[in-house]
């Protein structure tokens, strides 16, 4: 019984971590720390977003893939539209910190709060991703053995 309680919070905790809201939450959430202050990275994408810096436009054509994936109704090109953003969030944080005079951003590594929020976003994220590749394997069973 036990056991079987403990399968069934596990289930709920992998949804909410593994939810296009959380994802989407965390990764505006990001605490971002310089050698003088730190922000969201929320703040940082509409910052940089003004002047067309690359990591701006990824990150926020991942948020708004994630929205426009949440109104459609096909699970493959959800799963598809998903697998996408996800994609845009990791190159977004890639290009922002290897930037040149990225390396103004490495506090973000060595405080305890800002990695930890960047290994739950990392976690949930890779939980976000197989949970899209588990989604788009079913659907082609099932086409397979429509057949």
């Amino acid at each position: 019984m036990a056991v079987a309680i403990k399968i069934i919070y596990m289930r709920k905790i992998e949804r909410f971590l593994a939810h296009p809201i959380t994802i989407c939450t965390l990764f505006c959430g990001l605490i971002i720390s310089g050698q003088s202050n730190g922000a969201f990275y929320l703040f940082i994408l509409l910052m940089g977003l003004s002047h067309g810096v690359l990591h701006s436009l990824l990150g926020i054509g991942g948020i708004i893939l994630i929205i426009v994936s949440g109104y459609l109704k096909g699970s493959f090109i959800v799963a598809l539209l998903r697998l996408a953003a996800s994609v845009c969030f990791i190159v977004s944080l890639l290009c922002f910190f290897m930037q040149t005079g990225g390396d103004y951003n490495y506090p973000t590594f060595r405080q305890f709060v800002p990695l930890g929020v960047l290994i739950i976003f990392s976690l949930s994220l890779l939980l976000f991703i197989l949970k899209q590749l588990q989604s788009l394997h079913f659907k082609k069973d099932q086409s397979a053995s429509a057949v």
